[in-house]
């Protein structure tokens, strides 16, 4: 298992099976340097990275990009699309906004949340012309904070497959694809822990093989002002912290790309909204705790998911 400290803060945790310890850290090795190599292209705390460029440039020019900042923008756009904005590309002036009041412990004030929420829109996000990316409005900035982490997942599944592995798992803070079932012949048991502060033990696990398993809420990062508490998973559409009776959501699919961007919306649906969404999806799972603690399944995922005693 290798651990490097690599895109947007997390550890990356891998487990490589067959072929032997040496060629095991090869790929491993290699796996980590195309992480790195994504975060300085995408990272909004470097200047220099290609998303803080596009949001430099907003209203004046189109950013000439590399390929893979194109891709998941392409599909990052397109999952906006499918969840009607409640994950939207564009919502970095809010998510900035909010990061800030968490720091202060303050919520920002309504005229300043309405003044960055002029600024989201998903579908001004222009990508028509080859090889280049143009915001419209002055002020508009991307975050790939809710998909980056989940298209680093799928490319290091790439790595894996080009380099013959067929037993294998990458964890990227809780974003974690599995390759085949485990060394033993078995499936992959991914841990699903409750979504509630300071609670860490698990509610359960799922099995999966060849998928990913991606989980979000707004147990971890937040801060309470006066009796209220204000967490980090937004609506796009109102600028505030999602107010649903959804704690905390997981969800399985074949690309960690889509599961990553999925989480964060269905925790901006809400319960009922999200699984009928989350039904409608081929080759998609879900897991939502409401906020009694009740644990909801999709269809697909009856008997694959195992609760543990609490």
């Amino acid at each position: 298992m290798e651990r490097s400290d690599l895109l947007m803060g997390t550890v990356v945790d891998q487990r490589i099976y067959g072929g032997g310890l040496i060629r095991s850290r090869r790929i491993a090795a290699k796996v980590a340097r195309e992480i790195d190599r994504l975060e300085k292209l995408w990272s909004v705390f470097r200047d220099e990275s290609e998303i803080s460029r596009i949001g430099q440039a907003a209203g004046g020019r189109p950013v000439k990009v590399y390929s893979d900042t194109l891709k998941v923008l392409q599909r990052a756009k397109e999952l906006s699309r499918q969840c009607r904005g409640r994950f939207d590309i564009t919502a970095a002036p809010l998510t900035e906004l909010w990061r800030k009041a968490t720091m202060e412990g303050v919520p920002p004030a309504a005229e300043a949340i309405a003044l960055q929420l002029a600024l989201v829109d998903w579908n001004s996000l222009d990508l028509d012309r080859p090889g280049y990316v143009y915001l419209p409005r002055k002020g508009q900035r991307i975050d790939l904070g809710g998909i980056g982490k989940g298209f680093a997942a799928d490319r290091a599944e790439e790595i894996y497959r080009r380099n013959g592995v067929s037993s294998g798992l990458i964890n990227l803070g809780g974003n974690v694809l599995t390759i085949g079932g485990r060394k033993d012949g078995g499936p992959w048991r991914v841990g699903i822990r409750y979504p509630d502060v300071g609670h860490t033990a698990l509610a359960g696990y799922v099995e999966v093989r060849d998928a990913a398993v991606v989980s979000s809420g707004g147990y971890e990062h937040y801060f309470d002002y006066h009796g209220t508490r204000y967490h980090h998973i937004l609506d796009p559409t109102t600028g505030q912290p999602a107010a649903t009776n959804v704690l905390g959501v997981s969800v399985v699919a074949s690309s960690a790309t889509d599961a990553d961007a999925l989480a964060t919306a269905v925790c901006v649906m809400g319960l009922k909204a999200g699984l009928e969404f989350l039904e409608q999806l081929p080759k998609v799972e879900g897991l939502i705790f409401d906020r009694s603690g009740e644990i909801h399944l999709t269809t697909g995922l009856q008997g694959r998911f195992f609760r543990l005693g609490s």
